[in-house]
């Protein structure tokens, strides 16, 4: 969608991590994202998520958020995404707020017959060490748009 010269999207998320809460059957974490992105060679956007739910998890009642570049580019035939961001944390999973770390991204998206399928390794490197540590993931993200 497109507002004032900005795409924006707004979303609702499910997170299951298996065996993190207490009870080990209200370990999930539902939140709000909200993000807005200027479309240019290296875009700029910012994502801030409120989490609306995070069942026996500590401290899982706060906010976060994501300023973030991005490039897009087709490697011959391949679209390859790269995406860099830094994080501001207000009391989510932690009990104080402020930069938290900051992450780098590399990921293959494309589409096959409608859905979106998104192959991606992130990086992230801690700031506040303190309540956060360096992680590399891999994954994939599936999607379909109604």
């Amino acid at each position: 969608n497109n507002l004032i010269g900005l795409n924006f999207d707004v979303s609702y998320n499910i997170f299951d991590f298996k065996d993190l809460g207490e009870n080990k059957l209200n370990d999930n974490l539902h939140e709000l994202w909200l993000s807005f992105t200027k479309k240019y060679v290296v875009s700029p956007s910012i994502k801030f998520a409120q989490n609306l739910y995070g069942g026996d998890l500590k401290n899982s009642k706060g906010n976060y958020a994501y300023l973030s570049l991005a490039h897009n580019r087709n490697v011959g035939i391949i679209p390859v995404s790269l995406e860099g961001n830094i994080q501001y944390n207000n009391k989510y999973f932690i009990g104080n707020s402020g930069f938290s770390g900051a992450q780098a991204q590399l990921s293959l998206p494309f589409d096959l017959n409608g859905i979106s399928i998104t192959p991606k390794i992130g990086f992230q490197r801690a700031i506040d060490k303190d309540n956060f540590e360096h992680v590399t993931d891999v994954g994939v993200s599936l999607g379909y748009k109604f």
